[in-house]
C-alpha cells in the first residue's frame, strides 16, 4: 500500500492514448478545436496525442497527507486489455469482422463503459445519480445512519465520486452484459477526415446512468463505429458525418480534427440541417431504422 501511496502520475487521460491514436493524421497528430474560444489551438498547431483529453490527478485519491493514483493504476490495467483488439483490429478487415470475436466484445462493452465512466462530463451523472439513487446501488449501505448524514457527507466527498466513477464503468458493464442489444461495426474509407470529441458518446437515452438501455454509437477510430442497435445494416458516409457533427456539438472543450478543413464541412452541415442537438440525435437515430 505504501508503495500505491508514493505513486505521483498526475496526467490522466480519460481519452487514453492508444486510443487517440486512431483519430490521428499522417504525421500522427491531430488539430485542437477549443469549444470555448471557436478556434484552432495555437493558429492550427499539430498536436500528439499525449497532449490533449486528459485531467491532472483525475484519478489521483487525496487522503490526508498521502496520495495514491491507484485508480488510474486500474484504468491502465483495463486500458491494456482494450488495447490489445484494437490493435488487432487496426490490422484486420470486414471480412473477419475486423479481428472481433464475441469473446472480445464483453471486453469492447467494458471498455466503453470505462470511458463513459471517467469522461468530465459523467461526475454529474454520477452526482444526480447519488442524489436519485444513493450509495445502495453501489451496494453500500450505512449502519447506524438514520437521517442520511454520514451517507450524504460520503456521497459529496470529491475522493469518493473518483472512486464512483469506475464503479459505475463496472455498473454499466454488468448492464451491457444483460443487454439484448445486437452489434456491428460501420467503417469507412481511411481516407476519410478524422475526428474525436471529448463527449464522443452518442446516446439515443437520456438516461446516462445505463449506457446500454437503448441505442448507443461509439467511434473505435476515425473511420469506426461500434453501433449497439436492433439494425444491422451498414451504413453509410453520411451517417459517419452525422455522427462526427453531434459529437462535435456535445463537446464541451476541446475536438481534435485530423485536417482543419473538415471543421468547416460539418459547419456547413450543421448550417444546412438546422437543428438542435437533441434534434439531430432524433433524426440521427431514426437513421438506424
Amino acid at each position: 500500500m505504501n508503495n500505491k501511496f508514493n505513486s505521483r502520475s498526475s496526467r490522466h487521460h480519460y481519452l487514453p492514448v492508444f486510443y487517440l491514436k486512431g483519430f490521428l493524421n499522417r504525421n500522427k497528430k491531430f488539430y485542437i478545436f477549443d469549444v470555448e474560444q471557436q478556434t484552432f489551438k495555437k493558429n492550427s498547431k499539430e498536436f500528439s496525442p499525449k497532449s490533449y483529453f486528459f485531467e491532472n490527478n483525475a484519478n489521483t485519491v487525496f487522503l490526508d497527507s498521502k496520495e495514491s493514483d491507484f485508480l488510474e493504476f486500474f484504468h491502465s490495467k483495463l486500458d491494456n486489455m482494450a488495447s490489445k483488439i484494437f490493435s488487432i483490429m487496426e490490422k484486420s478487415t470486414a471480412n473477419n469482422r475486423y479481428g472481433i470475436s464475441e469473446v472480445d466484445i464483453p471486453v469492447l462493452k467494458l471498455f466503453i463503459s470505462q470511458v463513459h465512466g471517467r469522461l468530465p462530463e459523467s461526475k454529474k451523472v454520477i452526482q444526480e445519480f447519488l442524489r436519485i439513487h444513493g450509495l445502495k446501488e453501489f451496494g453500500i449501505i450505512m449502519n447506524n445512519d438514520k437521517d442520511g448524514e454520514r451517507e450524504n457527507g460520503l456521497s459529496g466527498n470529491n475522493e469518493f465520486q473518483k472512486g464512483l466513477s469506475l464503479m459505475m464503468a463496472f455498473r454499466n458493464f454488468y448492464l451491457g452484459t444483460q443487454s439484448n442489444l445486437p452489434y456491428s461495426i460501420s467503417s469507412y474509407s481511411s481516407d476519410c477526415p478524422k475526428m474525436i470529441s471529448d463527449n464522443p458518446i452518442i446516446f439515443k437515452s437520456s438516461d446516462s446512468s445505463n449506457i446500454w438501455k437503448e441505442d448507443l454509437v461509439f467511434p473505435l477510430t476515425g473511420t469506426k463505429l461500434f453501433i449497439a442497435s436492433k439494425n444491422q445494416n451498414q451504413q453509410s458516409l453520411s451517417f459517419k458525418f452525422l455522427a462526427d457533427l453531434i459529437m462535435f456539438k456535445q463537446a464541451r472543450k476541446h475536438v481534435g480534427f485530423s485536417d482543419t478543413l473538415y471543421l468547416y464541412e460539418l459547419q456547413k452541415m450543421n448550417d444546412k440541417l438546422s437543428l438542435s442537438i437533441e434534434e439531430l440525435k432524433k433524426y440521427f437515430f431514426t437513421q438506424l431504422n
